[in-house]
């Protein structure tokens, strides 16, 4: 046979399998895959000789590529590949368990000490662990009593990794060439479609509006967990005077949420020390209150999400949290303007306060001045004496203000998080227009229903047309950082 001759014989078997692979065993492969990924389980790869370098291959595919191109230079905490292990990448280990306890026990030892119910194990076998590879047949025993999930690249007959793998891709050849090599072409094959559901499931995550638990008591966060009201957790200074354990002081209580909530945003707030007069004139005053008591909420744990008041000094401070790297949450927002002037700032998060300003709009369209909020005069009994007239009206101007900071914040670093929920209908009315993230009292998770069907709403509410604001003071601001400094009297004396 001539060179010319062989090529063709050999790209023929290849087309021959490409058209023999059992399809339905791809996809179950990957569906299995996927699952463990979403699941956050771990996925081991092994293999024996030229297989093991496919093993290598495909274990740093599931690290990086399902979920970073190329192009992507920075690190996106949220973009996460699969927690992946290839076994036959430890010399040292591997060694170890061939020099003492030998050749058939070297991955089973691995799997001993990592190997977790629920966790994947992929092997990439010719001969599918049959003969001279008893190291994988111990291995698919430890993964079983393990109840872990078996996946199989194999040839030829496809041998015991077919029998006993829960989804096994056999490239029927009697041919460790053509196997091998059809081995590379579907661990890319999978990669991509691995790929491809992570990437929709990255989108679908990103546009979904988060819900964080507005509360400081254990239980209540618990049950806000349990019903997917779960992506982070905030708090205040009322919050925490109301619902916040500060039996054990004030710093243990905040310490202990942080403990058993590690893996979301818990946001914390600073106060004035009592002082929220002439914020304006005190910038560097008020600055230095705001950094110091950042400091120590910082020390308490990564997940830390220091609040800060808007005004001067606070964005001043926000800066200064930023360019160190530290979460910012400037709260008390009652208009585009603080909020977008807060993620100029730097700030990782803005609270704009939904019914605060619904309030504030109630007063203005009665024909009274938002002034009145810190003269003597009640301006609850304004609102609600002129509720039933301007409601609709208030939440309509409320929404627009809403999606349009929600609308220029899209894609950006900092993110709107809409607070000061009073019904379960508020939510209703919040996700048309759509922030990022809504914060949600304890009363009010247990009042809703379709939550998931909630946080993937699309965003209705039209927004070209609306008052941004000029100014960094509002007397709504204003009134609700005193209410706020009087609720931290209760905390301050548990410090």
């Amino acid at each position: 046979m001539n060179s010319s001759e062989f090529i063709k014989n050999y790209l023929n078997k290849t087309a021959e399998i490409s058209s023999k692979v059992n399809n339905d065993d791809i996809d179950k492969f990957i569906n299995i895959l996927f699952d463990a990924w979403k699941n956050s389980k771990k996925v081991f790869s092994a293999g024996n000789g030229g297989s093991s370098s496919t093993a290598s291959h495909f274990c740093g595919d599931l690290l990086k590529t399902v979920a970073n191109s190329s192009s992507e230079k920075d690190i996106d905490a949220t973009r996460k590949g699969f927690k992946a292990i290839c076994l036959n990448d430890n010399s040292a280990g591997l060694t170890a368990w061939i020099n003492d306890s030998g050749w058939d026990n070297a991955y089973s030892g691995l799997l001993n000490s990592l190997f977790e119910e629920g966790d994947v194990l992929i092997l990439i076998s010719v001969h599918g662990g049959s003969g001279w590879s008893n190291n994988m047949v111990k291995a698919m025993e430890t993964v079983k009593k393990r109840k872990g999930k078996i996946l199989g690249l194999s040839g030829f007959d496809g041998g015991k990794l077919k029998e006993l793998a829960d989804a096994c891709v056999v490239v029927p050849i009697d041919s460790t060439p053509h196997v091998e090599g059809f081995h590379v072409v579907l661990q890319h094959l999978i990669v991509d479609r691995v790929r491809e559901l992570i990437q929709e499931d990255f989108k679908k995550s990103t546009s979904a509006i988060k819900f964080f638990a507005d509360t400081a008591s254990l239980p209540e966060i618990s049950y806000c967990f349990e019903r997917g009201v779960n992506d982070g957790i905030t708090t205040n200074p009322k919050i925490i005077e109301t619902t916040g354990d500060l039996t054990m002081g004030f710093t243990k209580a905040c310490k202990t949420i942080l403990d058993k909530y590690p893996q979301v945003p818990v946001s914390l707030e600073t106060d004035l020390n009592g002082d929220t007069t002439n914020l304006g004139l005190r910038i560097n005053e008020v600055k230095d209150v705001l950094l110091s008591q950042a400091d120590k909420l910082c020390s308490l744990k990564d997940n830390v999400v220091v609040k800060i008041p808007i005004c001067e000094a606070g964005l001043v401070a926000t800066k200064v949290l930023s360019s160190k790297g530290i979460k910012t949450n400037v709260t008390a927002c009652m208009t585009p303007y603080q909020a977008l002037a807060a993620a100029e700032a730097g700030a990782t998060y803005v609270s704009l306060f939904a019914n605060r300003m619904l309030d504030s709009h109630i007063i203005e369209l009665s024909g009274n001045s938002l002034n009145i909020l810190t003269q003597k005069t009640d301006w609850k009994d304004i609102v609600k004496a002129n509720k039933d007239k301007y409601f609709e009206k208030a939440w309509e101007k409320t929404l627009e203000q809403i999606s349009y900071v929600a609308k220029n914040l899209e894609n950006k670093s900092t993110k709107l998080i809409v607070g000061s929920i009073r019904t379960p209908e508020d939510i209703s009315r919040l996700v048309r227009a759509k922030p990022q993230i809504i914060t949600i009292p304890f009363k009010i998770v247990t009042e809703l229903k379709d939550i998931e069907s909630l946080k993937n709403t699309e965003r209705t509410i039209n927004s070209d047309d609306i008052v941004i604001g000029n100014s960094l003071y509002h007397p709504m601001t204003q009134i609700t950082l005193e209410e706020f400094e009087k609720a931290a009297d209760t905390y301050r004396k548990n410090k």
